[in-house]
């Protein structure tokens, strides 16, 4: 049984969870029958495969079912022990529905931002501005984790060893200074000129000019990712929170709508001239 968009486990689990399933294929042995000489439940072997991880005992059984011989197994548990370390965000013990952990495994985003600066383009002081107006009460605390692992984030684009290709595509009012700090928000857009200088990062601006088009929905992001085997991502916000989904039928509609928003767009020397432009009239 696949996991769900929702249960998506994290990159390693995963890759753990297609090598077992591999193995027991190769045993010429199904789930249920897996399972019954583990004395496990008939959906426990499924969630293994899925991405769920076993406890190491349990991994080890699975590797002596399959056939494998001792001097076969260091493979497996280094996959095993990589898996089980936590991600670096655990630590901040985020409601994040899953994002951060799918972008750190990404190779490319590509973002439609009808609301705010993408959160990989934010300067620090936007990002707590943000967060400050936020109608969701936060302590300071809270807010200070939510700056630093944005600050985390932006490593997997400025970072000179496998870069993430970002593209983000900003409605023109997100631009449009907010009631605030001239100077913050004049930074706040150099900061997007300095980001879409980097090879690895595309910025395009939509004009108002366009009025109402396909875009105006929400915010979308389209994940791909490094695998073949996994599935691209479409992560949707909304007023009540987000949700992902790797659909095949919804991600292709996602990509649909991201392509419809790209071709409004300026290109992305227009988008900087027009970013210029509004950072020097402040």
């Amino acid at each position: 049984m696949p996991a769900t968009a929702r249960e998506r486990a994290p990159l390693h689990r995963r890759r753990l969870g297609r090598q077992l399933q591999k193995l027991r294929e190769q045993a010429g042995l199904t789930q249920r029958a897996a399972a019954k000489r583990l004395h496990y439940s008939d959906s426990k072997i499924s969630r293994f495969e899925a991405g769920q991880l076993p406890d190491y005992h349990g991994m080890c059984a699975m590797l002596d079912l399959y056939s494998l011989t001792y001097d076969q197994w260091d493979a497996y548990k280094e996959m095993w022990e990589i898996a089980a370390e936590p991600g670096w965000w655990a630590m901040y013990k985020l409601d994040n529905q899953g994002y951060v952990s799918m972008e750190h495994e990404a190779v490319s985003v590509r973002e439609f931002q009808p609301c705010f600066i993408p959160g990989l383009l934010q300067t620090e002081a936007y990002t707590r501005m943000f967060f400050d107006k936020s109608l969701v009460p936060r302590s300071r605390k809270a807010i200070n984790n939510q700056v630093e692992v944005r600050t985390r984030r932006q490593e997997r684009v400025t970072g000179k060893e496998n870069p993430l290709i970002f593209e983000a595509i900003i409605q023109e009012c997100v631009l449009s200074r907010p009631e605030g700090d001239k100077a913050m928000y004049r930074a706040q857009l150099l900061r997007i000129v300095e980001r879409a200088a980097l090879p690895n990062v595309t910025v395009r601006v939509l004009p108002e000019a366009y009025g109402v088009h396909g875009g105006l929905v929400g915010a979308l992001t389209l994940l791909s990712f490094p695998d073949k085997e996994d599935d691209d991502v479409v992560y949707l916000e909304h007023a009540l929170g987000a949700n992902h989904t790797d659909n095949a039928i919804e991600v292709t509609a996602g990509k649909l709508r991201i392509d419809h928003v790209r071709r409004l767009a300026l290109d992305p020397a227009q988008s900087m001239e027009f970013v210029e432009r509004m950072a020097a009239e402040l």
